[in-house]
């Protein structure tokens, strides 16, 4: 398999776990909007359960009191979800954006601008998803005992899980990177007889 071939099967791959690193992040964001809808309707019922309560029952003021803490607790996790889904959509614009690239590079892989546009699209993988990983390797808590650490296992491999597809485009987008110096250019003729063959459909390309 020669060097170009190869560097088509990297980008390939590497646009692929890009695909599925943003389903991912799409699927907290709809998992965030959900509970946003749900939580709407718990302040509500929250704050309307202070509302027509009889002053003579002993119990009214302690219905009062949880109605408003569990208001004021929604609306706090409310607020909190809202940023994170306002900081959300700026990660799912770009894998938009990264994924679009990484098709448009692979279609290009028989033409001469291959080789510039698979470096500038291994360079943009590499930083996104190790961005991505690194934040995922935050939230991991470091265990303090080994009870602990066996406790956080299921948290951790989650974590792991989620951040896999990251983990995989960086490694191949290194490893793009390392090969995309030696692609062979192609020769000017073989670019006119591609560029040509794509724009009448002609059967008799490489004839």
């Amino acid at each position: 398999m020669d060097v170009r071939k190869k560097v088509a099967r990297y980008s390939l791959l590497s646009t692929v776990m890009q695909g599925i690193t943003l389903l991912l992040v799409v699927g907290l964001l709809i998992t965030m909007v959900v509970l946003m809808c749900y939580l709407t309707g718990f302040i509500g019922d929250s704050f309307e359960s202070t509302k027509n309560l009889n002053p003579d029952d002993v119990t009214a003021g302690w219905q009062v009191l949880f109605g408003s803490v569990g208001g004021l607790f929604g609306a706090f996790v409310g607020i909190v979800l809202i940023v994170a889904i306002i900081l959300l959509i700026g990660p799912i614009i770009a894998g938009i954006i990264v994924l679009i690239y990484g098709i448009r590079t692979y279609k290009k892989r028989d033409t001469s601008d291959f080789k510039r546009m698979v470096k500038n699209d291994s360079i943009i993988k590499l930083v996104i998803n190790a961005v991505f990983v690194i934040m995922c390797l935050f939230t991991m808590s470091s265990p303090e005992s080994m009870k602990a650490f066996v406790s956080q296992l299921d948290e951790m491999l989650i974590t792991v899980l989620c951040a896999l597809p990251s983990i995989v485009c960086v490694i191949i987008s290194i490893l793009t990177l390392k090969n995309v110096n030696y692609i062979e250019e192609l020769p000017e003729e073989s670019e006119r007889q591609y560029i040509e063959y794509n724009e009448d459909r002609s059967p008799y390309f490489g004839q």
